[in-house]
């Protein structure tokens, strides 16, 4: 049988935010109640049967997000390099991630084998959706050559962007990427007293003109709306636990969304107005996250039943919560 997190006083998991669960909630307010506090025994209600569920599937991943892990460490990792010279040729930046990528994968079908034989999931092995929903051979084929087309398409833009062509180059300051945040996997800072989590892909200076560059490695389509959202809780963050609370040190920096599929760039320059503005929005959004808990001191939220589903046939078809939603 899973092993499941049993929610109690004495090991009491604070309330929090991400843009992620912000994304969550506005999609299917269901899936996130289950997403977030679906593994406890206390407040949603949920079966203990279903409980163990919803702790190996909110480990599963999909071959495309296993792409976009590799590529986001692939970049972190050639930066890190003494001599990264070699990956300025698509060639061997796509040997690089097609061997990262292939090893992964054939490590989370692995680990999927031994869950569907009955073994628990473990918070840090990788799990893979596809097989653990049986998807028939020619399926599961047909998305692994898409992911593949993906990579090849990513390797050959990659040296075409600018940000890239910047991290390599000899003397550029990396002040912020995977490699510099160390253990930390889930780097947070709190603000107006609650937890938020945010994870800057790169932040980095240029010392001929002390330009500062924060990117946002983008591995998927576009949204500019919400990919600049993203952008302006990375300013928050970065006001709040770098620079002690002073956005006028925010303002002055260069943030970029790098689309690698599609080769496009957009950079943004943020102001005052931006950021309070978002500040707003971003208020609103705890708020209404916080309104569908019982206790928010506790993190003790309301019964599922309070959890809007999504009206969206789109949303509701790649869910992985639809066995679990059709019972409540």
């Amino acid at each position: 049988m899973a092993e499941y997190w049993k929610h109690n006083n004495n090991n009491k998991i604070e309330f929090s935010v991400s843009f992620t669960k912000f994304r969550l909630f506005e999609e299917c307010e269901f899936k996130y109640a289950l997403q977030t506090y679906g593994t406890w025994s206390e407040g949603l209600c949920v079966k203990k049967e279903d409980r163990n569920e919803v702790l190996c599937l909110k480990r599963l991943n999909t071959m495309d997000t296993i792409l976009g892990t590799v590529i986001h460490d692939a970049i972190a990792e050639i930066a890190s390099l003494p001599n990264p010279t070699p990956y300025c040729v698509p060639d061997n930046i796509y040997e690089y991630l097609y061997n990262d990528y292939n090893e992964r994968l054939t490590i989370a079908k692995h680990n999927t084998y031994t869950v569907l034989n009955g073994a628990r999931t473990s918070a840090d092995k990788l799990y893979l959706k596809e097989i653990y929903f049986k998807e028939d051979r020619d399926t599961v084929t047909k998305k692994y050559e898409k992911v593949i087309e993906k990579l090849k398409r990513i390797a050959n833009n990659l040296p075409k962007s600018l940000s890239y062509q910047d991290i390599l180059e000899v003397g550029v300051k990396i002040l912020l990427s995977d490699k510099t945040v160390g253990e930390n996997k889930f780097p947070n800072f709190r603000y107006q007293g609650d937890i938020v989590y945010a994870k800057v892909d790169f932040l980095y200076e240029i010392p001929q003109s002390n330009n500062l560059i924060l990117v946002d490695w983008k591995t998927g389509e576009k949204d500019t709306v919400k990919d600049k959202e993203q952008l302006l809780l990375y300013a928050i963050y970065l006001a709040e636990s770098k620079y002690r609370g002073d956005y006028s040190k925010v303002n002055g920096i260069f943030y970029v969304n790098e689309y690698l599929l599609e080769n496009k760039r957009f950079t943004y320059f943020l102001n005052d107005n931006d950021i309070e503005k978002f500040k707003e929005d971003f208020q609103i959004k705890v708020d209404k996250l916080k309104a569908k808990n019982k206790s928010v001191e506790d993190n003790i939220p309301l019964d599922i039943g309070h959890f809007k589903k999504a009206e969206d046939e789109n949303v509701c078809r790649l869910c992985l919560y639809k066995a679990i939603c059709a019972k409540y």
